[in-house]
């Protein structure tokens, strides 16, 4: 499959594609994963968190942490988008030009990830579903932002467009995800259970799981940068010849 070639993949193609984006820039999204995984390392208490179990905690507290994680999440898989994104369009820029790039996308980035947070976050903690409806419709929300430019607010209403009708198409990508998740934590938890006899001090076990949380964290934005791509095929026929005779940076659905 051609790299730079946009297509519409099927489930399985898109996640190969995904793994495939990943193995290509693999250099660059573990050093953003790494930089945006750092606090928690640094701060125990989010890298511990549970909602579920925290019941000793105050509400302000709870919901503090929950959006502290998503903001940082977000920032990270979006600055991974742009990445991929200018890969797909074959531009390379030098380290002043993307560093100028970045600052002036992290300011949009916070705002729309600071809503969006709000919104996921509440409805978890009050009714859990609504929180699931909400992670599902403005799923696409910040990709939105990165490629097609758009404000908060409407950058919200672009992913509700998108993700109509394909909420339960995302919920299977969203499940890959966790399941990735979930079997990088367990295979890392058996190694270190495998190893115990070499004892291993708390402070390397705790660098070795937090390495693994860096390289999984990247998976999570190159598959739905793929959904993206499928779903813009499928709603509006995207092609890379249309994207690539827009100016990049400008609002790209008209």
């Amino acid at each position: 499959m051609d790299y730079f070639k946009i297509e519409r993949l099927s489930f399985s193609e898109t996640i190969r594609q995904a793994f495939k984006l990943y193995a290509d820039n693999f250099t660059f999204l573990f050093f953003v994963s790494l930089i945006g995984s750092t606090p928690f390392i640094l701060i125990p208490e989010l890298a511990d968190f549970n909602p579920m179990v925290e019941t000793q905690a105050s509400f302000g507290s709870v919901i503090l942490r929950i959006f502290i994680i998503f903001i940082l999440n977000s920032m990270t898989l979006a600055i991974m988008t742009d990445h991929i994104a200018q890969r797909y369009m074959n531009r390379n820029r030098t380290h002043d030009e993307y560093a100028f790039h970045i600052l002036a996308l992290l300011g949009s980035i916070l705002g729309l990830s600071i809503v969006v947070g709000v919104l996921v976050s509440f409805g978890f903690l009050m009714f859990i579903l609504p929180g699931i409806y909400f992670a599902l419709t403005l799923s696409l929300s910040n990709i939105s932002l990165v490629i097609e430019r758009y404000n908060i607010m409407d950058c919200m209403r672009r992913s509700m467009f998108l993700t109509y009708g394909r909420k339960l198409e995302i919920t299977g990508y969203m499940l890959v995800v966790i399941i990735i998740t979930l079997g990088a934590i367990i295979l890392s938890n058996t190694l270190l259970y495998l190893t115990g006899p070499l004892n291993f001090s708390s402070g390397v076990k705790m660098l070795f799981l937090f390495l693994v949380q860096v390289l999984i964290s990247p998976i999570n934005a190159t598959i739905f940068f793929q959904v993206y791509l499928n779903i813009r095929i499928d709603k509006e026929q995207f092609t890379l010849d249309k994207w690539k005779n827009q100016t990049f940076g400008t609002n790209t659905s008209e």
